[in-house]
């Protein structure tokens, strides 16, 4: 059974929301800047929600606004840290300003998933 997500936080025009999905997985959703400024946020509740043991945490990004390299770059730490316990971080749905920062820094793996799950829906 999945739960409602729990009360959204928003701060510095970042707004994360969390829940768990009846799969199990953990969606978390983000609104607004996804930017060196907020950063910070995303990888506390990044590390927070995801399971010290192989679970999986999907990202959708498609209400961010704007991104740069270094808020993207948490996407990319917290992938490698879900592999390493036997996980996996997915980003299930972006907007163009994340798959644009995502292809520039080398992970089009993260936007090509993105793309596949949207267009499957």
């Amino acid at each position: 059974m999945s739960r409602p997500f729990d009360d959204p936080m928003v701060r510095d025009g970042l707004l994360l929301e969390s829940a768990t999905g009846a799969s199990g997985a953990v969606l978390v959703r983000a609104a607004g800047r996804l930017t060196l400024d907020t950063r910070a946020r995303l990888r506390w509740l990044l590390r927070a929600v995801t399971p010290a043991r192989g679970g999986d945490v999907h990202l959708d990004l498609r209400q961010v606004t704007e991104a740069d390299a270094a808020g993207v770059s948490i996407l990319l730490v917290q992938a490698r840290s879900c592999r390493a316990t036997g996980g996996r971080l997915r980003v299930v749905a972006t907007s163009r300003a994340v798959h644009d920062v995502l292809v520039k820094v080398g992970a089009s793996d993260l936007a090509l998933a993105a793309e596949r799950s949207t267009e499957a829906s």
